[in-house]
């Protein structure tokens, strides 16, 4: 006898665990992406956005939310492997809750060192985080078809956050800007 298949939105409306932690990472998603076009502009507005030095200085942004993907990752499976994730995911969620301080320090106090922490931070988070989020999954969704599935999912949700969150950046920047 073959198994009923699973539909996408089958598992959303019938796995509440599943529910919520996609919900959760289409929040953090948005904020992410939100602050990563903020800081742009925030550079850009300090630093003029035609001029050569606030192009060097997006450029270092960019690097300082990548390195921390190639540093920490592998520190963030060993810490999803020896300790219980969600613990890590919640400790680490309310540390990354500071992060949007650095980004507000930094458009107060009108300083590029303080976004680059700030980011840094934001994305150290995310590396260390991303082991645990991911090998949570098969915890939430038991059968195989229904992992296909929710993994495709949680595909889709990156990419359409991506495009919402940044383009939410740019309007919020855009609005609350010079």
């Amino acid at each position: 006898e073959h198994e009923k298949e699973v539909s996408f939105l089958s598992i959303i409306l019938t796995n509440r665990s599943f529910r919520l932690y996609l919900i959760g990472y289409l929040f953090s998603l948005t904020g992410e992406w939100l602050t990563y076009v903020a800081s742009i502009e925030l550079i850009e507005e300090m630093l003029g956005p035609k001029s050569a030095e606030s192009r060097r200085f997006i450029s270092l942004l960019v690097v300082c939310r990548l390195i921390p993907n190639f540093v920490l990752i592998p520190f963030g499976g060993v810490l999803a492997d020896g300790h219980d994730r969600r613990k890590n995911m919640m400790i680490l969620d309310i540390i990354g809750a500071f992060a949007p301080l650095g980004f507000m320090a930094a458009s107060y106090l009108k300083s590029t060192k303080l976004v680059y922490v700030a980011t840094l931070l934001q994305a150290s988070i995310g590396a260390l985080y991303e082991p645990s989020r991911t090998s949570i999954l098969p915890m939430l969704v038991k059968d195989s078809e229904s992992l296909n599935k929710a993994t495709t999912l949680i595909g889709l949700a990156w990419a359409i956050m991506t495009a919402i969150g940044s383009g939410m950046g740019g309007y919020i920047a855009a609005l609350f800007g010079q």
